[in-house]
């Protein structure tokens, strides 16, 4: 089964984030504005969304459910598929 037909089935894998998760193709100042929180929480939603992720101690994505499903540290970007919430400690995020 293709990593395109579970996605469409709803069951995002580890494999399937890891493949999103990309380098930053923003500059540091990007994030000018954005504070640095303790922890922030992207909710689910049913649909997907791009968010840029700066200095994060620990970036974990969970199911619907809050079962983590992958996690990483550092800078990167990803679009975040639906049914995905992200759990992040002590960093900078921003959609885009």
């Amino acid at each position: 089964m293709g990593s395109d037909m579970s996605e469409e089935l709803g069951k995002i894998t580890e494999d399937m984030l890891r493949i999103r998760w990309k380098t930053l193709d923003v500059s540091d100042d990007f994030f000018n504005n954005c504070k640095k929180h303790p922890i922030n929480y992207i909710l689910a939603e049913n649909y997907e969304r791009k968010y840029y992720f700066f200095g994060c101690e620990n970036i974990e994505f969970q199911n619907e459910i809050g079962e983590k499903i992958w996690s990483t540290t550092g800078n990167g970007e990803l679009n975040v598929p639906a049914r995905v919430g992200v759990y992040i400690v002590r960093g900078k995020i921003r959609s885009g």
